[in-house]
């Protein structure tokens, strides 16, 4: 009755319903089953570790043995922050500090380094934190916080190419000339890599019902995009299937399909 997500020591389980009072019961139930199996295969449950948190409804503490676990507005889960409003300012702004502390290691540690090794230390510093979870974040920013990371993002390439900390610079001129992506082009890359993996359903997708122009070229009709539909990443990776050309869409080989994407957002 519930939907599992589990890496390495980390684990997930989401339920929903259709009324708050049955939300709170499948939650109490799912962290009751939980902890009963840790129990049944000999390990144990770390309480003080394990939180709750609900969307769109007010959910009641849950009595976890000797362990009241408190409903929380945000918690931390493979390195995302998944706030109880669904925004992402908490999340952008951990990246930011990760983004210039890691900047900041460029100029200490690769002080004596020159600009190619200095790349090599942005990509693992500062291009690690910018994909990692990149399409489950990026693509539904706004502007403004786009602008947030790419100017910490900038605090990295600044370290690269040598340049002061502050001061005004031709930044996207200096990025490109180095090497480095933007924060819009990870997250148009992202939600292609998406794309790619949903494409056995895209392509049945693009060859059902009538015959159209767009069908013929192996599009899909645009998903409703309405109300919160239009704000998951599903949706904005089929829509994104349509700007992907047929030498993508019909790549079946993992590391092929990732150099082509890599090579188209750039």
């Amino acid at each position: 009755f519930t939907d599992s997500t589990i890496f390495a020591d980390d684990g997930m389980e989401v339920v929903t319903a259709e009324n708050e009072e049955e939300c709170q019961r499948l939650a109490e139930r799912a962290a009751k089953d939980m902890s009963a199996w840790y129990d049944a295969v000999g390990l144990t449950l770390n309480k003080k570790k394990s939180e709750i948190i609900s969307f769109g409804f007010d959910l009641e503490p849950i009595q976890l043995q000797d362990e009241l676990l408190l409903p929380k507005t945000e918690i931390k889960f493979l390195g995302c922050v998944l706030q109880s409003n669904l925004r992402w300012d908490r999340q952008v702004e951990e990246i930011e500090k990760k983004l210039r502390f890691a900047a900041s290691r460029i100029r200490n540690e690769g002080r004596h380094f020159n600009q190619s090794n200095k790349r090599i230390l942005y990509e693992a510093w500062c291009g690690g934190v910018l994909n990692n979870n990149a399409a489950v974040y990026l693509p539904h920013l706004n502007e403004d916080q786009k602008t947030k990371l790419q100017r910490a993002s900038n605090a990295g390439v600044r370290a690269v190419a040598g340049l002061p900390r502050y001061g005004e610079f031709p930044l996207t001129e200096i990025r490109a000339a180095v090497g480095i992506t933007s924060v819009e082009n990870i997250s148009e890359r992202s939600l292609m890599i998406e794309s790619w993996k949903r494409r056995e359903i895209l392509r049945n997708q693009a060859h059902s019902g009538p015959v159209t122009r767009g069908q013929s070229a192996g599009n899909v009709i645009a998903p409703d995009q309405r109300s919160w539909a239009g704000k998951t990443t599903h949706t904005k990776a089929t829509i994104m299937w349509n700007k992907l050309p047929n030498d993508i869409r019909f790549e079946d080989d993992v590391e092929k399909a990732r150099k082509k994407i890599k090579d188209l957002a750039r």
